[in-house]
């Protein structure tokens, strides 16, 4: 079944001429989108610690951005637009790591190292054939940064 169709429907909302879909980062089979108090400072955080990679930004102050870190898309979205029940956004991150992998987790440990932040658990090679580190972030989100294991 197509979702295709050749006529827009009545009171259908036409897509924004700047919002292109062409990018492979804006159509990921999946992607966290982070509910934050500030995007602009969520981006800068990520940009100076992870190395994200900011692919478009909207508003200012910032309500919404788009990017990735060695191309794994993450989205922040400001916490306003979240639709959840009210009290949900306190426990940010709870009982979710978001794994990235990434080329060479030596040098994103490093760099988190470097940025001071804590590590929550240390880099290691794991049994289950992964090297990786846990971080948490400024609004509490846990990102597992991994590599598999060099043979």
């Amino acid at each position: 079944m197509s979702c295709a169709r050749s006529t827009p429907a009545a009171g259908a909302i036409s897509p924004r001429p700047d919002v292109t879909h062409e990018d492979r980062f804006e159509l990921a089979p999946i992607a966290p989108e982070l509910f934050v108090p500030d995007v602009d400072a969520a981006v800068s955080f990520y940009t100076d610690v992870f190395g994200y990679t900011l692919l478009r930004k909207e508003g200012a102050p910032a309500t919404f951005a788009i990017g990735h870190i060695h191309g794994a898309t993450i989205m922040f979205m400001h916490e306003r637009w979240y639709a959840g029940p009210a009290g949900e956004l306190d426990r940010r991150g709870t009982g979710v790591d978001i794994r990235v992998m990434v080329p060479d987790v030596d040098a994103v440990y490093e760099r988190v190292r470097a940025a001071e932040q804590k590590v929550l658990h240390e880099i290691a090679d794991r049994d289950y054939g992964l090297r990786d580190f846990i971080v948490r972030d400024p609004n509490g989100f846990r990102l597992r940064f991994a590599s598999p294991l060099q043979t």
